[in-house]
């Protein structure tokens, strides 16, 4: 039997998957032919309950599909997939780190700033001290600190 579901396309920029209410067209199609014909295609009739179970399942399905197709672009791969593209050249993948910046710390002449020292921006991001450092005669110091969260922050 052939369906009226359709199916995923897969285009020169991608795949790309049908609308769920076309998916669900299809599978109201294929339960009605299934039964012979004049099946009632109302949602709130155990007919219609199947076909929109059917949809569901089809369409999560095609979203897997999607996700793995797009996890083969390096453009929009994450994770163990990018692993997987750097190791077809037989490389590794660094993995991320928080973003350095340098912070001018001010204070009383000669107090220690521990390393490990947290210190929050005012977005919120937590950044630790990479080093201990000793406010100066200037009444400050610049201290290098790496935020705790890894990928891209806020400005």
């Amino acid at each position: 039997m052939q369906t009226s579901v359709p199916p995923i396309q897969f285009a020169d920029q991608g795949p790309v998957a049908p609308d769920e209410s076309a998916i669900l067209a299809g599978v109201q199609t294929d339960v009605d032919t299934a039964f012979g014909g004049g099946v009632n295609p109302g949602l709130t009739t155990l007919q219609g309950q199947l076909a929109q179970s059917l949809t569901a399942i089809i369409g999560d399905k095609n979203n897997d599909i999607l996700e793995v197709a797009n996890q083969v672009d390096p453009d929009v791969a994450s994770g163990r997939w990018q692993d997987a593209i750097v190791r077809i050249y037989l490389l590794n993948r660094t993995a991320a780190s928080g973003t350095v910046v340098t912070a001018t710390c001010i204070g009383l002449v000669g107090a220690t700033i521990p390393a490990g020292s947290v210190a929050q921006d005012t977005n919120g991001y937590l950044y630790s001290s990479l080093a201990a450092a000793t406010i100066s005669s200037s009444g400050q110091v610049a201290v290098q600190f790496q935020c705790q969260s890894v990928g891209p922050v806020g400005h």
